[in-house]
């Protein structure tokens, strides 16, 4: 159908009309779709366990060994120090070893020391507990003490490495110790030099009067925040030596022994003892206020030891048993003989009460 010019205007009117008319409702449709938001995606890693079981030595006084429980998984770790227990701690080294040596310290001077574990890729844990160490002298070990004497007791200790001395305390019955000795030694300069020790890692106590005492010993330093702690301690009670040199004669003519020794200073008096067996028990035979003593009445053939102590007026003093002494005395011959015996030769035949009884002849 062909449309004259009129119709065209008109058609024309009402298309444009329509898309004008439909343009608001598709915008508005358009407008209420919310736009998706990007998918974020994140990759979380655990942290590794913290280290436990820290602990520090010191390794004389410049040097600290430390060791602690490896962690699973761990590539290795983090160790931090400091001067205070709060801090602040600056990373000294990392290791892949559960283990580590810190070098380089001040004598006397207190250090803390924390570990972080680093794990995969590179993550740390929090920190482990903290070990504390003192540069300080290890002390002194082997302490000995014995009497010499009722008025004198001999000290003996090893010798500590980087020591520059030594105090000696002591303890009598009340407990309280008080310095009664410090020794100087020779101070090491330099490594492998040789330090004579023997005579400063021993010192005799003269005691005013005898008691019960005990002792215990420090090393020191230049320094002394760096002094050790306190030896174990050793007590001991000053007695008298046990005599020495005992010689034993036997006189078989009189089945006797007769013992004699060196004297013990200080001793009012002896006690012998005496045994058939090296190993006892020792009885107590007899005494003497003079270094000799024979023991009689002995019997031929047999095999006897003994021992001597060294005895006070106050028996607490008295010393322990000597060193035994062998005797031995020949048989007796005329002990030895034996009677033969007397052989029946003959039986008869007797009635007691009706019955018949064998009697020898």
């Amino acid at each position: 159908m062909k449309l004259n010019g009129l119709s065209r205007v008109v058609a024309l009117s009402l298309a444009c009309t329509v898309v004008l008319a439909l343009a608001p409702a598709t915008a508005l449709a358009h407008a209420k779709t919310p736009a998706k938001a990007p998918v974020k995606t994140s990759l979380k890693v655990a942290k590794p366990a913290a280290p436990a079981g820290l602990k520090a030595k010191a390794e004389g006084l410049t040097t600290v060994s430390l060791s602690w429980k490896a962690v699973k998984g761990a590539t290795g770790y983090e160790l931090y120090r400091a001067t205070a227990k709060k801090g602040p701690y600056t990373l000294v080294q990392t290791i892949s070893a559960a283990k580590a040596t810190d070098s380089g310290l001040t004598a006397g001077k207190t250090y803390y020391y924390k570990l972080k574990t680093v794990g995969k890729p590179g993550v740390r844990s929090a920190w482990g507990t903290a070990a504390a160490v003192t540069m300080k002298l290890a002390a002194p070990t082997g302490l000995k003490a014995t009497t010499a004497g009722l008025t004198s007791v001999k000290l003996a200790w090893n010798a500590v490495t980087d020591a520059t001395g030594y105090e000696v305390y002591r303890a009598g019955p009340n407990g309280v110790f008080k310095k009664v000795c410090f020794r100087k030694v020779a101070h090491r300069k330099a490594a492998f030099q040789q330090v004579t020790v023997t005579a400063d890692t021993t010192w005799t106590d003269t005691l005013v009067a005898p008691g019960t005492f005990t002792y215990k010993v420090k090393a020191t330093y230049s320094d002394p925040k760096a002094n050790s702690s306190y030896s174990a301690s050793r007590t001991v009670m000053p007695r008298l030596t046990a005599p020495e040199g005992i010689a034993a004669a036997v006189d078989d003519n009189a089945n006797s022994v007769r013992l004699a020794w060196t004297p013990v200073d200080e001793a009012s008096g002896y006690t012998v003892y005496r045994s058939t067996s090296a190993n006892g028990p020792f009885m107590k035979v007899g005494a003497t206020t003079t270094a000799v003593y024979t023991d009689t009445g002995l019997k031929g053939g047999k095999t006897y030891y003994y021992k001597v102590a060294a005895t006070h007026a106050n028996k607490g003093y008295n010393s322990l048993l000597s060193k035994a002494a062998k005797a031995t005395l020949t048989a007796d011959k005329t002990t030895a003989a034996k009677t033969a015996p007397i052989k029946a030769k003959s039986k008869v035949c007797q009635l007691h009460g009706g019955k018949c009884q064998a009697v020898l002849v």
